[in-house]
């Protein structure tokens, strides 16, 4: 009876983890803050504590060994006959199914935390090289390799000394005749 309840529980962690895989992958950042109750993702620290859970049906002593009240010559027959619903119950054979199955969610899990890891690492990344960026254009302000925008009255002569239009060359010729005339 123990066994199928560790079973189903390892069914409903491995489908829990799927579903964390498949709704992870592409759910927004508030989706994976919501709790699972309230429309949210499973998050993958949850899912590790219920599978070291789950892993310690291997140390259990009623799953995994003979009971001790079979040991001993006068118990032979009862021994006999555990060996046989042993035997007729597969119970080896579903506990390795069971710790494949965990095997399985473990190695999903360590992945999902490793690729979590990476996109903060990224993050991180991005976010330290645009502080540097901006702190590299601030110094560059200070020290008066980036000037200032040219405002509305300077424009003009600007737009002149940089060879501008026609416009600007016939204001300056005009300037320069009418200071002759006088």
């Amino acid at each position: 009876m123990r066994l199928q309840l560790v079973e189903d529980e390892a069914e409903r962690l491995v489908g829990g983890m799927k579903r964390m895989v498949r709704q992870g992958i592409g759910a927004s950042r508030l989706r994976r803050m919501l709790p699972p109750r309230f429309g949210g993702v499973e998050s993958s620290a949850g899912m590790m504590q219920r599978l070291l859970l789950l892993r310690e049906f291997n140390y259990e002593p009623d799953i995994m060994s003979t009971p001790d009240w079979l040991w001993g010559h006068d118990h032979a027959a009862r021994e006999e006959l555990y060996d046989a619903m042993v035997e007729e119950y597969e119970v080896e054979a579903r506990i390795d199914a069971v710790n494949q199955q965990l095997d399985y969610a473990q190695a999903t899990a360590q992945q999902l935390k490793e690729d979590a890891q990476h996109r903060h690492s990224m993050f991180i990344e991005m976010t330290i090289v645009l502080l540097i960026a901006f702190e590299v254009v601030v110094e560059m302000h200070a020290l008066g390799y980036i000037g200032r925008l040219p405002t509305a009255a300077a424009a003009p002569a600007a737009h002149a000394a940089a060879g501008g239009g026609d416009v600007v060359q016939a204001q300056a010729r005009g300037v320069k005749k009418r200071t002759s005339a006088q």
